[in-house]
């Protein structure tokens, strides 16, 4: 964690730490599956007044998918960070459906996919 601090302090400095900042490197930790530091980036964001867009929070689902250490965390959580996306998009729902389903939960998302399309 010691070399994202540096990051964002570089950005800091360079007065561009924004959600694009955040957003490249969430994309980078969810496709590593980690969920924990895409977590804690969120954190991070809110801490500065930085309030994560749908794609950012998109990426915390992606790093469910992605994570290998499934019994790390539990699937209630993916339901958790799916409720706080205030405008889901397409992305959010391909998300979903590939978080749930690698915790073996496909049919919650099927029932969150079916109450949407009401």
């Amino acid at each position: 964690m010691k070399s994202l601090d540096n990051l964002l302090n570089l950005s800091k400095k360079r007065n561009v730490i924004d959600v694009k900042i955040f957003g490249t490197l969430l994309h980078l930790f969810s496709k590593l599956g980690n969920v924990k530091t895409c977590e804690e980036l969120i954190e991070r964001m809110e801490k500065v007044n930085i309030m994560p867009d749908v794609i950012c929070l998109n990426e915390v689902l992606f790093a469910y998918a992605n994570c290998k250490r499934k019994n790390e965390h539990k699937h209630e959580k993916i339901i958790v960070w799916y409720n706080r996306i205030v405008d889901p998009n397409a992305q959010t729902y391909k998300a979903l459906v590939d978080a749930l389903s690698a915790f073996r939960q496909p049919h919650l998302a099927k029932d969150i996919l079916f109450e949407a399309l009401r």
